[in-house]
């Protein structure tokens, strides 16, 4: 935001090794616009290391470039905030979403569904073991003459199957 451009040129392609290999590397430059105190807490936010990376509200109290805020005013919402993002437009850079859509198999978009899906197979998995062990302990197997029938709602029905369908 302050610069106009990310700070690496990074892609959703891009592989994770030349990434790492990007950051270890130093710091990409700073426009001169860009005051001491600005690029010291960026630096502290993005570091790799977690010790000298900002990890709480003390720690960005103790930015110089927050010297002059007042947090327990920003807490009882008494600053004016100065970037207000607004609520009819999208507050990110649609380029990206429509890559993620075209290139990555699970896009971002759809990953509420994607969880619900794999919580769904995990229940019924679950259900899975617990009705085996049952049965492999006391009730009647399959080669019994006993079927599993998975419905919808990830809940087992057993029903007897004639000789002939077996």
């Amino acid at each position: 935001m302050l610069c106009g451009q990310r700070p690496y040129d990074i892609h959703s392609t891009t592989p994770l090794a030349e990434v790492l290999a990007m950051q270890r590397k130093e710091f990409p430059p700073f426009p001169a616009h860009i005051s001491h105190a600005c690029q010291h807490l960026i630096q502290r936010l993005l570091n790799t290391a977690p010790d000298a990376r900002i990890q709480t509200v003390a720690d960005m109290k103790r930015c110089s470039a927050y010297a002059t805020l007042d947090f327990d005013a920003v807490l009882r919402r008494e600053e004016v905030p100065t970037f207000v993002p607004p609520k009819d437009q999208l507050n990110c850079d649609p380029t990206f979403e429509l890559e993620e859509m075209i290139i990555e198999a699970n896009p971002l978009h759809k990953k509420k569904k994607r969880l619900q899906k794999q919580q769904s197979m995990r229940r019924v998995a679950t259900v899975e073991r617990q009705n085996s062990s049952l049965y492999s302990e006391s009730g009647p197997s399959a080669d019994e003459g006993m079927t599993a029938i998975f419905t919808p709602s990830t809940s087992i029905t057993w029903r007897s199957i004639s000789p002939a369908m077996a």
